[in-house]
């Protein structure tokens, strides 16, 4: 399946827009989206349509899916990896080891390597 999104902004700071749809390998329409999302910048429009696009995909059960967007800078913020992302890594592993819905925390926990 393929997920194509964009926005859609008056300015850089004006009201913005966001949109997309799930096609299937060969093109067909299987479901769209569209919002409004207020005043904002164009890279949160971008982002908040790759974000709805992706969960409307889960909640169809579309696991396999390929996101297009003409916006590099979204698409290299969600792909490319972030040296201090190591610690956020960090603590989704002692999520996935956990039993509650959410924790939060003051301080950080013992073996995380805080250092950037």
């Amino acid at each position: 399946m393929i997920l194509n999104v964009d926005e859609s902004s008056i300015s850089n700071l004006g009201i913005s827009g966001f949109g997309g749809l799930i096609r299937n390998a060969d093109g067909a329409w299987i479901h769209g989206f569209f919002g409004n999302i207020g005043v904002t910048n164009i890279l949160h429009a971008e982002l908040m349509a790759i974000y709805r696009g992706l969960l409307l995909a889960w909640d169809l059960n579309i696991k396999d899916l390929w996101c297009y967007s003409d916006f590099v800078m979204a698409i290299t913020l969600v792909t490319k990896p972030v040296d201090g992302n190591a610690c956020a890594d960090y603590l989704a592993k002692l999520g996935a080891n956990c039993n509650e819905v959410f924790i939060s925390i003051a301080n950080p926990p013992t073996g995380l390597n805080f250092a950037f």
